[in-house]
């Protein structure tokens, strides 16, 4: 019991997000802070040409590096693709987008369970209207497996996720059959690009976030506008049939013209609006997946809980919802916030020592006393674990030739070293449900042999 308390108390999980703007440079900060708005830091500021104002979230990768995107900037201030060392407190440029290829990503990387990294650019291509790529991290390679064009849809604007089937999806915000958005699909094994659905404004229009999986395996989202008086809806996608069912409209008295991302907690989805509200500054809601039982959780009344809240909420390790707004607070620059029953201000961001204006970000946790050492065995046992985030599933894949070494007992287990799961392991690939587990920092081990491997991965709701 000693050792379980010990293991909790030194694992000291941290927040990690992104400004858009800073005193310093006026392009942006990595910050972290912990569970209860405290130990907040600026470990990194975006300077001259290394890419500037971020608008979306970072992610950390099997390999211990965080990376992300910024819009702007770079070498042909169209933004850039980078990597950053936490331990070494080193940032790494490791593409710069261009006017003609790429501009502009507004979205998230995902890392998928080949380990590559995927992500979308809304505008630029070959027609100017978007691309989905690709980034290997052991190679440097950078591909292009996607240009956008009329009439597959448009302006993608958000980010992948890798659903159960082994796909990526993401949403555009244009076109389709009805010219409002479509939903797509990406088989990152045969590269193919597929429409699997089109908004008609009934059911939604102009999507600007991502997709989440839900436990009941459906895709879940929301519309910027659209519904019945075009300020946007909550929707579910079932690809089994490819259809997109509107689950609520919007009526500003409620919210309207959600930009991010919804979060599932205890069987319900929770997500933010930018505007609307009994202040007219955005709310925090919650609905059933059926589309039952939607209800304003709270609403934001700028100057003391913040304004426009244009990104997402996270559900951290402690059953906790984080989250940020944009404007408002004391000095107008955004509220850092928490939520349980009731909304709690955790931290006021001021442009001087803090950054400010954080879009379309979302937070990730991160176990801050995991050793670089201990990435570097993960890296050496040539064990991957994918996505990173998992939502619904992961993979952890075991070289045959490293089964014969370290043996084949796997072993799963949570951030105060509670036992999660135990198997054998029979096979190279070994796909594990995670839609129950909670939000937070997992360490698997691998022993029985004549050598033992380990590493972790994270588990996102």
């Amino acid at each position: 019991m000693l050792s379980m308390i010990s293991s909790c108390l030194d694992a000291q999980p941290m927040l990690w997000s992104m400004t858009e703007f800073n005193a310093t440079s006026g392009n942006g900060s990595i910050f972290k802070m912990d569970l209860n708005g405290g130990g907040y830091a600026t470990p990194f500021i975006f300077i001259g040409q290394q890419g500037g104002n971020p608008v979306a979230s970072l992610l950390e990768s099997s390999n211990g590096k965080l990376y992300g995107m910024t819009p702007r900037l770079g070498s042909h201030n169209s933004g850039v693709l980078f990597s950053y060392d936490r331990f070494t407190n080193t940032y790494d440029t490791l593409h710069n987008f261009t006017a003609v290829v790429f501009q502009g990503p507004s979205g998230s990387l995902i890392e998928a369970s080949n380990g590559k990294l995927y992500g979308l650019v809304p505008t630029g291509g070959m027609y100017n209207m978007g691309v989905l790529f690709s980034y290997d991290t052991l190679t440097a390679a950078y591909d292009t497996l996607h240009n956008f064009n009329y009439p597959a849809g448009v302006i993608p604007f958000g980010s992948l996720i890798q659903a159960t089937d082994g796909k990526l999806y993401g949403m555009t915000y244009g076109d389709g059959i009805a010219g409002q958005g479509t939903i797509f699909c990406f088989d990152p094994v045969s590269n193919l690009y597929g429409t699997v659905g089109s908004f008609n404004a009934f059911n939604g229009q102009g999507p600007y976030g991502s997709l989440i999986q839900a436990t009941n395996g459906k895709l879940y989202g929301m519309t910027r506008t659209g519904g019945n008086t075009n300020t946007g809806c909550v929707f579910s996608f079932n690809t089994a049939d490819s259809m997109i069912t509107n689950l609520h409209n919007f009526m500003t008295s409620d919210g309207s013209t959600p930009y991010g991302d919804l979060t599932e907690l205890n069987g319900y989805l929770y997500g933010l609006t930018s505007e609307g509200g009994a202040n007219g500054a955005g709310v925090i809601f919650k609905i059933d997946t059926l589309g039952n039982n939607f209800t304003v959780l709270e609403s934001f009344n700028n100057t003391v809980t913040g304004s426009a809240p244009f990104g997402s909420l996270f559900k951290a390790s402690n059953n906790v919802l984080y989250g940020m707004t944009s404007l408002g607070g004391t000095y107008g620059g955004g509220v850092i916030f928490s939520f349980t029953t009731q909304l709690n201000v955790l931290r006021n961001l001021n442009v001087t020592t803090d950054g400010n204006y954080p879009y379309y970000s979302k937070f990730i946790e991160i176990n801050d006393n995991t050793s670089a050492i201990d990435i570097l065995t993960a890296k050496k046992s040539a064990v991957t674990v994918s996505p990173s985030p998992a939502h619904a599933s992961v993979n952890i894949h075991v070289p045959g030739e490293l089964i014969c070494k370290t043996g084949q007992l796997l072993i799963i287990t949570d951030g105060c070293g509670k036992k999660i799961c135990q198997q054998l392991i029979s096979q190279n690939d070994i796909i594990i449900d995670v839609s129950m587990w909670n939000a937070g920092m997992y360490f698997y081990n691998l022993s029985g042999g004549i050598e033992s491997r380990s590493g972790k991965f994270i588990v996102e709701k």
